[in-house]
């Protein structure tokens, strides 16, 4: 049994991890915040997007999916999009397009 999840790392313009804090996830479609619990109210470098939980939360299509944080070193404000598949009939969900990490830089 295979349980996946797409995942987002913060890292700084030398590519070493940068953490930030209030992440937040929503998913742009149906306007929901999806940011899993164990992301809620932490300082740290990698995130989950979703995972297979997710599945009947995100279209077969694809949604596109608004990643915003905080720069816990300048408190900058972060704001990116990556499109997730899912849906019912998915076995797993899966990136379709978006950076794996973002510079905080």
């Amino acid at each position: 049994m295979i349980f996946a999840s797409v995942p987002v790392s913060y890292v700084d313009n030398a590519g070493k991890p940068a953490a930030v804090k209030n992440y937040k996830v929503i998913n742009l479609r149906t306007k929901e915040d999806i940011t899993h619990a164990d992301n809620r109210n932490i300082t740290a470098t990698t995130f989950t997007i979703a995972d297979d939980s997710d599945l009947k939360r995100i279209s077969e299509a694809g949604d596109d999916i608004l990643l915003t944080a905080t720069d816990s070193a300048t408190n900058k404000q972060l704001r990116d999009t990556v499109k997730i598949a899912g849906g019912v009939c998915a076995c797993h969900v899966a990136r379709i397009s978006g950076p794996e990490q973002i510079k905080v830089n």
